[in-house]
Order: structure tokens, then sequence, then C-alpha cells
């Protein structure tokens, strides 16, 4: 049985093993509490272009990159003539993260489903003030009134899952949002022209041994996933709306400029003791970049979408074309 696509989407009680998998590997967002207090917003008027595309030449071939970037401003009207163009004589467009799947029927999920709930709560009856310092627990209570007032649950989570709840509500309460997917407009741009669309699909092999691995990993090990995601909130969430803006307006230096804090990191360190979930991570990169090194060899024009952050830094997407030997031009 599968399940909608999982790589660079919002958390939802309602998605199960297929999400949980490639979630964990980023801070995803979700939608806000309505009554939560209201920050200074991002707001735009007009259409926006977004940036514009990298191509990647092998000949006459050519691939044409767009980097997408979650969460963005709400209510904001995107309109790309560029991609408009490109996708008129495109043989392929190559979907960013991935599609999972699971053997089993109804039973199988709802299992699965019942048995992800377990996972994201502390074991018995412990809540995160045993697993947090005093000034950190405080630091979650305040931040918790803020963005995560009716979710009281949360007190009951491990701190990666705290972590993803409290960043979801204040990014929301921010102004942006996950909801508005470039990804599937583009691609409803595609389906409209008739043109081919991949995506890169992972079969997931007894998910309940992975979730098992989530389980097992002690709470301590999360905790600076926790402290990071409260300090992004504290801190960053004027960098965040900056990056909406930039990516929003085309301003690629800028973008560049905006790095993350180790938010990311830290919550990466805290599941280096679940090996299945990095594993299929890593799978969903790599089977990303061979399809589009492929199609650049055998079509004459490709559309491939991925993370805007993952074209550079270290292993960044861009240079390992370049290692390949590929001509790599920015966007005009």
């Amino acid at each position: 049985m599968k399940r909608p696509r999982v790589c660079g989407q919002r958390w939802s009680q309602r998605r199960t093993i297929a999400t949980i998998v490639i979630a964990l590997l980023s801070i995803p967002v979700a939608r806000a509490d309505p009554s939560q207090d209201s920050l200074t917003t991002v707001e735009v008027v007009g259409a926006k272009p977004g940036p514009g595309l990298w191509r990647v030449h092998s000949g006459d071939n050519v691939l044409w990159i767009l980097g997408t970037l979650e969460p963005l401003p709400r209510r904001m009207i995107w309109r790309s003539r560029e991609i408009e163009a490109v996708l008129d004589r495109a043989d392929l467009v190559l979907a960013g993260g991935a599609s999972a799947s699971v053997d089993g029927g109804p039973i199988t999920w709802f299992r699965l489903y019942r048995q992800f709930r377990r996972t994201q709560r502390l074991p018995g009856q412990q809540t995160l003030a045993d697993f947090l310092q005093a000034d950190d627990y405080q630091r979650f209570t305040s931040l918790r009134e803020r963005y995560a007032r009716r979710d009281r649950d949360v007190e009951r989570f491990r701190p990666i899952f705290a972590a993803f709840r409290l960043f979801a509500g204040g990014v929301a309460a921010a102004g942006l949002t996950a909801d508005d997917d470039i990804q599937e407009r583009v691609l409803k741009l595609a389906r409209k022209r008739r043109v081919e669309r991949k995506q890169i699909k992972l079969k997931i092999a007894e998910p309940h041994v992975l979730l098992a691995e989530i389980a097992t990993t002690a709470p301590q090990t999360e905790v600076r996933c926790l402290q990071a995601a409260m300090t992004r909130l504290e801190t960053d969430l004027d960098a965040l709306r900056s990056r909406a803006l930039a990516w929003a307006e085309g301003n690629i230096a800028e973008l560049q400029g905006l790095a993350f804090p180790d938010d990311r990191e830290a919550c990466w360190d805290a599941i280096q003791n679940a090996p299945r979930i990095k594993a299929l991570a890593e799978q969903a990169r790599d089977e990303w970049l061979q399809a589009a090194i492929a199609a650049l060899e055998v079509k004459s024009t490709t559309l491939a979408l991925t993370d805007i952050y993952s074209l550079w830094g270290k292993r960044g997407l861009l240079d390992e074309f370049r290692k390949r030997g590929y001509e790599v031009q920015e966007p005009n």
C-alpha cells in the first residue's frame, strides 16, 4: 500500500510510517493553533517569481533545476514564466523528495499508526521535566504557551517530537506555511502539458522495526535537538521570514547568506541510533542524483526540483554534477 509523498512535508497525525521516515530528518511545518499570539508576519504583494533556474549541460541536453523552499509566505502568489517556458519543451519533470510504500492493508497501517503514537511519547509516566534542566524546561513551557497552547500532550512527547511541534507552531505564527506546495504546482503544470513525471520511490521493509529503533533510543540523546529548536524559535524567526521572502523575490545571494543554525544537525544526531532512517535518507538523495544524471544523458530538456539548500554546502548537489564533469550555470 502506498502513501503520499513524504519528503519536505509538514507533520500530520494522519500520516504514518511513510511520513515518519523522512520527516525526522528536518524540522517540518504544521498547521498552527489559531489562538496563539501573532508575531510580525510575512506579507507579500503581487505575483512572485521565485528563484531562477540552474542549468546543467551535457552536450545539447540541459537539466534545469528549481530549488524549492519550505515554509513560504502564506497567501503568496507564485508565477514563474521561466518554469512555464521550460515545461513547454520539457521531456521529463523529476520531482524532489521521495514517495514511500509499505506492504500491507488497512490493518497493517492501523497497527503502525498505533505503534507510532506510542513511539512519539516518553516511556511510562515521564514528562519532559524529567529530562530537561530547570532553565530549559522553563524555556519549553514558555514556548509551549505561545506556540502549542492547546496541545498539552506535547509535555509527554519525546524531545525530538516536542521540537517538531513547537517549531511548527512558531513558523505558522510568523505568517509562513508549507501548505502551498511549489512542487505540487509544478507537477500540475506538467500534467496539463502531458509531460512525463518521475519521483523516487522507497520501499520500507519491516517498518515496525524502524519504529522500534526510534522507541529504544534514549530520550536524553534527543535533548540537544529540542534545545536547538527552542533557540531557533527565540532567535531565528526573523531569519526564517527573510529566507521565505528571499525565495519569493528570487534573491539567491541572500538565501545563500542566510545559513541555517544547527537545529537540523542536532536533530539528525539524535537519530544516529536509528540507522534505518539514515540509510533511507541517503538512498533517497543518491537515487535522485542518479535519476537526474540519467535524464541529463538521454533527454533534451529535463526540469528537476529539490530543496534549495541541498544544492550548496557539504555534499551539495551542484558540486556533485561538477565533480562528474558537467557544466553548471548559475541562474540569470
